[in-house]
């Protein structure tokens, strides 16, 4: 601000004489007469050559220490003394002073000192969580896992690892930190990276920590089942193959509510496609049930319900027909319905409201050699009733000219 009103505009058509340029590399805007102007003190890193300057160098990142009110403009560092201190560093203005008892090298310049570097010496120990539990206070409950040895890699929250330890050196159990080839299993509960590099030696069962919680309950030794595992042995998976079926189910053993859920859970996970055809289903039904299956009790049937306008057209289905209830029954029990009255059909199951289809139906009948029953939806309603297949004599469809289950 001290200086403001002594700036002047430049211009090229009247230079100052003074003022000496490099040639049209810089162009002024504005100047200050060197009698008004102020001496600074600056702090650069090195002076450079530079041809965009008369001087033929310049400053390399000045930094301005002071200005020197002390000294009179006159006083500022002349260009021949800006080219002796150019030359004598080289340009460089970062220096230090050698002490007489440094070493140096054969320029003169000091060796460069190494750095010692102080270590402190820590004791070296396993990491927390690769620790083993101390099993010299842990009394006794059983032997069941004697002569086992475990690895444990880690357990649910509430079910540490260290707990586990515990149960299973109170049951007998060795316990090792890293799987050795007298490892019994691996057991673990989720997959980390110390889990993976287990899977990935191969020859060891990596067991969930469900198992264990198993033969706890049991109180006995369980033997491994395919939902057990997050990785088999060689020799554990073989012996899978030989009892178990792809999804986990034993095929010799009873089953309980619980497998069968996980076998069922397995399945849907695995996203498999299982089809069992009705005479598969009545094949296990007949072997495993006898009488006594209820929901087989149209097993084995096949129905054409009569709920379409035209027969055997899904395209003039009737929504409002009463029979609509009658096929949601018949599927609850196991029978198979028809889209059509084909060769395979056994009962025409017709509603005492609408019989107009009735004469087609025994046009139909009278050209089959098999013949099918036609009944009423009452014959349905009877059979559910008595859990039993009951005689369609008393329930047959009944036309203007007579039953349609006759001879003609």
């Amino acid at each position: 601000m001290q200086l403001k009103s002594y700036w002047n505009d430049y211009s090229e058509a009247s230079p100052t004489s003074w003022l000496q340029l490099q040639g049209n590399k810089m162009k002024q805007d504005v100047y200050i007469e060197a009698n008004k102007s102020k001496v600074v003190q600056v702090r650069p890193a090195e002076i450079i050559t530079s041809d965009k300057f008369r001087t033929g160098c310049t400053l390399c990142f000045p930094l301005m220490d002071k200005i020197r009110d002390d000294k009179e403009w006159h006083e500022c560092m002349m260009v021949d003394e800006l080219h002796a201190l150019k030359k004598s560093g080289s340009g460089c203005l970062v220096s230090r002073h050698v002490d007489s008892g440094e070493e140096v090298d054969d320029d003169g310049s000091p060796k460069k000192k190494r750095r010692t570097v102080v270590r402190m010496e820590r004791p070296r120990a396993v990491a927390i969580q690769f620790q083993g539990i101390n099993t010299t206070d842990i009394t006794a409950v059983s032997k069941m896992f004697s002569g086992l040895e475990f690895y444990v890699v880690n357990g649910p929250s509430e079910f540490s690892k260290a707990d586990i330890e515990r149960e299973i050196a109170a049951h007998g159990g060795s316990l090792v930190q890293s799987p050795t080839d007298q490892t019994f299993c691996v057991l673990a509960d989720r997959l980390v990276a110390r889990v993976r590099s287990v899977i990935s030696m191969s020859c060891y069962d990596v067991v969930l920590v469900s198992w264990l919680r198993a033969c706890l309950d049991a109180k006995k030794l369980l033997p491994f089942l395919p939902g057990h595992m997050l990785h088999s042995s060689p020799a554990t998976a073989g012996k899978f193959a030989q009892e178990f079926d792809e999804f986990g189910d034993n095929f010799t053993e009873p089953i309980t509510d619980e497998q069968l859920q996980a076998t069922f859970q397995t399945i849907a996970e695995k996203g498999a496609d299982v089809s069992v055809s009705q005479e598969e289903i009545l094949e296990i039904e007949q072997r495993y049930l006898g009488q006594s299956s209820v929901t087989g009790l149209l097993r084995g049937l096949r129905f054409y319900v009569d709920t379409c306008v035209e027969v055997g057209r899904r395209d003039t289905l009737l929504t409002m027909s009463p029979l609509r209830l009658s096929e949601l029954e018949i599927r609850f029990y196991g029978g198979a319905v028809a889209d059509d009255v084909d060769d395979d059909v056994s009962h025409v199951v017709c509603h005492k409201s609408d019989l107009s289809r009735l004469e087609k139906l025994k046009e139909i009948r009278r050209g089959r050699k098999r013949k099918f029953h036609c009944v009423m939806s009452d014959w349905l309603g009877e059979c559910i009733e008595l859990k039993a297949l009951v005689a369609e004599a008393g329930f047959l469809a009944v036309s203007k000219t007579g039953y349609l289950n006759s001879s003609v």
